[in-house]
């Protein structure tokens, strides 16, 4: 037993997907991560137990933690993307505390390692979290102005503008977040925006950032390289290498979903056009894992096809600059 884990929870259709990202941790950091998947054991198949027991990856059945009242205690957040399921992963700390892991990281299941990890800098010792984190302004989130009142009154935040952990890769201090109860803290601020406001854009992200400045500063912040998001790019080097640990495939539009042409040129008019730029380093590396050809669709580019797509991407930015010349 590793004194680090890494884990993944939600539903039965992150199986593959959560395989593939265990898959890459493992392939740029091994021996280091005890890897785990969380989700209803009535849907895991005998071949799923096969393949995640030839890959070390342990299962943990989602109708073992029925005594934490996940199904009881949240409901569907507003986008109505992600099932109640996902919410086991603010368990999941908790039981690994009890299986005696000092440390554990959340992971999306659309996220793809492409570099080794530095753990002094993800390790979140002495303090609760470490993730790549922001400021967001609550009222841009659609919180309303009587929430943020009520909030501060409460002196559960000291503005709208509030530290942001993006969830997607989140490292946790298991004896601190048990000991001090933080999975009831996010339960109880989950609770109150969905009843105040329902609507406000991913409700559990918002809940989670209450719930960091509950901590008054006591979380760790790491690099962008960490968990970069595939609406933004990052600068690379003459050989045009790129820093970066994680892709993070945030958005509907997965890798493993079909590629449509119309698609990219919306997202270059969208300020987006970037996001399928990442799509074949999932196809390369999902390919080599067992079961691809069940479980996904598509296939790796050819070199060809991705000139192709990328005079596609030219010319479509051609149109948007000349459209952008006559409004001038």
């Amino acid at each position: 037993m590793k004194k680090q884990a890494i884990f993944i929870a939600g539903d039965e259709n992150i199986y593959f997907p959560a395989l593939v990202t265990l898959e890459s941790i493992k392939e740029y950091n091994n021996n280091i991560f005890d890897m785990f998947m969380c989700f209803d054991g009535s849907k895991l198949t005998p071949y799923m137990q096969k393949i995640l027991n030839k890959h070390s990856i342990k299962f943990i059945d989602s109708r073992e933690l029925k005594k934490f009242g996940v199904e009881e205690k949240f409901s569907v957040m507003a986008e109505n993307h992600w099932p109640i399921d996902i919410f086991y992963n603010y368990v999941l700390p908790v039981y690994l505390n009890e299986l005696g892991y000092e440390y554990s990281y959340k992971v999306d299941y659309d996220i793809l390692c492409i570099g080794k990890y530095i753990i002094s800098e993800i390790e979140p010792s002495d303090v609760f979290f470490s993730g790549w984190a922001n400021k967001i302004n609550l009222e841009k989130e659609r919180v309303e102005k009587e929430t943020i009142k009520k909030l501060i009154n409460e002196n559960m935040i000291s503005g709208q503008h509030i530290d942001y952990m993006n969830v997607g890769f989140v490292g946790f201090n298991n004896k601190l977040y048990s000991e001090q109860k933080v999975f009831d803290k996010f339960t109880e601020a989950y609770s109150f925006l969905k009843t105040e406001c329902p609507n406000a854009k991913l409700l559990e992200q918002i809940a989670f950032a209450l719930v960091i400045e509950s901590t008054k500063g006591k979380f760790k912040k790491f690099s962008e390289a960490y968990n970069h998001r595939v609406l933004s790019t990052r600068g690379s080097d003459d050989n045009f290498e790129f820093d970066t640990k994680n892709i993070h495939f945030i958005t509907k539009f997965k890798p493993w979903k079909k590629l449509e042409k119309d698609k990219i040129k919306w997202f270059i008019f969208n300020h987006g056009s970037h996001m399928y730029l990442y799509r074949n380093l999932w196809l390369e590396f999902a390919s080599k894992i067992d079961g691809f050809e069940f479980f996904c669709m598509e296939t790796p580019l050819t070199t060809k096809q991705l000139v192709g797509m990328e005079m596609h991407i030219v010319r479509c930015f051609n149109e948007k600059i000349k459209l952008l010349k006559n409004v001038n």
